[in-house]
């Protein structure tokens, strides 16, 4: 399957049916109303940084739910984005990476050697 040109979060509103994401899931969690779960929602980071939420609505929760852990990298086809309208969001961007029913999440294997890296030059340039 081609996966097409990599977009990065910052340019998320450049993405399109033949792009892809990479981003690693920081935190996962369900969000709860009235005793039902309504969605899964993550914070998600690519490889520049970038922090973004992304979430799963209940009528997809059988495509995902197994796939998705935290601390693990995906790469993420035909992603839809929705807009923020209740003002609840864990990020500064307006909008959220939605996964539904045309999305593709393939899991992917990041070096644990350039996590390491990175964190070390955050210590040092701290």
């Amino acid at each position: 399957m081609e996966i097409g040109n990599k977009v990065y979060l910052n340019n998320i509103d450049q993405i399109d049916e033949k792009s892809h994401i990479k981003v690693r899931v920081l935190k996962i969690w369900n969000f709860v109303r009235n005793n039902k779960v309504c969605s899964i929602e993550m914070i998600i980071m690519d490889e520049e940084g970038t922090q973004y939420q992304a979430r799963v609505f209940n009528q997809n929760f059988s495509r995902f739910r197994h796939l998705l852990k935290e601390d693990e990298s995906y790469i993420v086809i035909k992603p839809n984005m929705a807009v923020v309208t209740n003002g609840f969001s864990y990020t500064v961007h307006k909008q959220t990476l939605t996964l539904d029913w045309k999305s593709i999440l393939k899991n992917v294997m990041i070096s644990r050697v350039r996590s390491m890296d990175l964190c070390l030059l955050t210590l040092i340039l701290s």
